[in-house]
Protein backbone atom coordinates (compact mmCIF):
# COMPACT_ATOMS: atom_id res chain seq x y z
CA UNK A 1 0.00 0.00 0.00
CA UNK A 2 1.35 3.41 -0.79
CA UNK A 3 0.09 6.96 -1.07
CA UNK A 4 0.09 8.58 -4.50
CA UNK A 5 1.43 12.10 -4.95
CA UNK A 6 -0.70 14.62 -6.81
CA UNK A 7 -1.89 12.02 -9.34
CA UNK A 8 -5.58 11.26 -9.50
CA UNK A 9 -6.67 7.71 -8.81
CA UNK A 10 -8.30 5.78 -11.63
CA UNK A 11 -11.22 3.39 -12.01
CA UNK A 12 -10.45 -0.07 -10.53
CA UNK A 13 -7.73 1.24 -8.18
CA UNK A 14 -8.25 -0.19 -4.70
CA UNK A 15 -7.92 2.60 -2.15
CA UNK A 16 -7.81 2.76 1.63
CA UNK A 17 -9.76 5.56 3.27
CA UNK A 18 -11.33 6.29 6.64
CA UNK A 19 -15.02 7.01 7.24
CA UNK A 20 -16.75 7.25 10.63
CA UNK A 21 -13.64 5.93 12.42
CA UNK A 22 -13.58 2.83 10.17
CA UNK A 23 -10.87 1.97 7.67
CA UNK A 24 -12.34 0.95 4.31
CA UNK A 25 -10.55 -0.75 1.42
CA UNK A 26 -12.71 -0.52 -1.72
CA UNK A 27 -12.33 -0.46 -5.47
CA UNK A 28 -12.98 2.81 -7.33
CA UNK A 29 -15.98 2.27 -9.62
CA UNK A 30 -16.44 5.86 -10.81
CA UNK A 31 -14.07 8.82 -11.05
CA UNK A 32 -15.52 12.32 -10.90
CA UNK A 33 -13.78 15.67 -11.23
CA UNK A 34 -13.47 16.18 -7.46
CA UNK A 35 -14.31 12.81 -5.86
CA UNK A 36 -14.70 9.05 -6.30
CA UNK A 37 -17.36 6.40 -5.77
CA UNK A 38 -16.13 3.06 -4.47
CA UNK A 39 -17.55 -0.42 -3.98
CA UNK A 40 -16.13 -3.36 -2.08
CA UNK A 41 -15.85 -6.52 -4.17
CA UNK A 42 -18.32 -8.28 -1.86
CA UNK A 43 -20.55 -5.28 -1.04
CA UNK A 44 -23.86 -4.05 -2.41
CA UNK A 45 -23.67 -0.36 -1.47
CA UNK A 46 -21.28 2.25 -2.85
CA UNK A 47 -19.31 4.69 -0.77
CA UNK A 48 -19.69 8.04 -2.52
CA UNK A 49 -17.96 11.40 -2.42
CA UNK A 50 -14.51 10.12 -1.46
CA UNK A 51 -12.14 13.09 -1.79
CA UNK A 52 -8.44 12.77 -2.67
CA UNK A 53 -7.46 14.10 0.75
CA UNK A 54 -9.43 11.27 2.45
CA UNK A 55 -7.42 8.56 0.70
CA UNK A 56 -4.72 7.07 2.92
CA UNK A 57 -3.18 4.77 0.30
CA UNK A 58 -3.59 2.60 -2.76
CA UNK A 59 -3.26 -1.19 -2.92
CA UNK A 60 -0.14 -2.33 -4.79
CA UNK A 61 -0.07 -6.02 -3.78
CA UNK A 62 -1.59 -8.45 -1.28
CA UNK A 63 -1.00 -11.91 0.20
CA UNK A 64 -3.20 -14.90 -0.57
CA UNK A 65 -2.33 -18.35 0.77
CA UNK A 66 1.17 -17.14 1.60
CA UNK A 67 1.79 -15.91 -1.96
CA UNK A 68 2.35 -12.24 -2.83
CA UNK A 69 0.09 -11.08 -5.65
CA UNK A 70 0.93 -7.87 -7.48
CA UNK A 71 -2.03 -5.85 -8.74
CA UNK A 72 -0.48 -5.87 -12.23
CA UNK A 73 -0.52 -9.68 -12.32
CA UNK A 74 -2.43 -11.01 -15.36
CA UNK A 75 -4.72 -13.29 -13.35
CA UNK A 76 -5.55 -10.48 -10.94
CA UNK A 77 -6.38 -8.21 -13.89
CA UNK A 78 -8.73 -10.92 -15.24
CA UNK A 79 -10.34 -11.15 -11.78
CA UNK A 80 -10.98 -7.39 -11.85
CA UNK A 81 -12.56 -7.61 -15.31
CA UNK A 82 -14.83 -10.49 -14.22
CA UNK A 83 -15.75 -8.75 -10.96
CA UNK A 84 -16.71 -5.57 -12.75
CA UNK A 85 -18.52 -7.43 -15.58
CA UNK A 86 -20.79 -9.26 -13.11
CA UNK A 87 -21.04 -6.39 -10.60
CA UNK A 88 -24.64 -5.35 -11.32
CA UNK A 89 -26.10 -8.89 -11.50
CA UNK A 90 -24.24 -9.78 -8.27
CA UNK A 91 -25.66 -6.74 -6.46
CA UNK A 92 -29.20 -7.41 -7.70
CA UNK A 93 -29.06 -11.08 -6.67
CA UNK A 94 -27.61 -10.26 -3.22
CA UNK A 95 -30.32 -7.66 -2.62
CA UNK A 96 -32.93 -10.22 -3.74
CA UNK A 97 -31.59 -12.81 -1.29
CA UNK A 98 -31.63 -10.28 1.55
CA UNK A 99 -35.23 -9.31 0.73
CA UNK A 100 -36.28 -12.97 0.50
CA UNK A 101 -34.74 -13.72 3.90
CA UNK A 102 -36.69 -10.81 5.42
CA UNK A 103 -39.94 -12.14 3.94
CA UNK A 104 -39.27 -15.68 5.16
CA UNK A 105 -38.46 -14.41 8.68
CA UNK A 106 -41.72 -12.45 8.75
CA UNK A 107 -43.96 -15.46 8.01
CA UNK A 108 -45.42 -16.59 11.37
CA UNK A 109 -45.39 -20.36 10.69
CA UNK A 110 -41.73 -20.28 9.71
CA UNK A 111 -40.83 -18.21 12.79
CA UNK A 112 -42.67 -20.76 14.94
CA UNK A 113 -40.88 -23.74 13.32
CA UNK A 114 -37.47 -22.10 13.66
CA UNK A 115 -37.96 -21.42 17.38
CA UNK A 116 -39.39 -24.79 18.39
Amino acid sequence: MHKKGNERFKENDVILFKRNDKYILHRIVKVYEDHYSTLGDNCIHCEANIKDEEVLGILTSFQRDGKKIDINDTLYQLYIKATRLFEKPRIVSKKGIIALKRVVKSIPIIRKIRHS
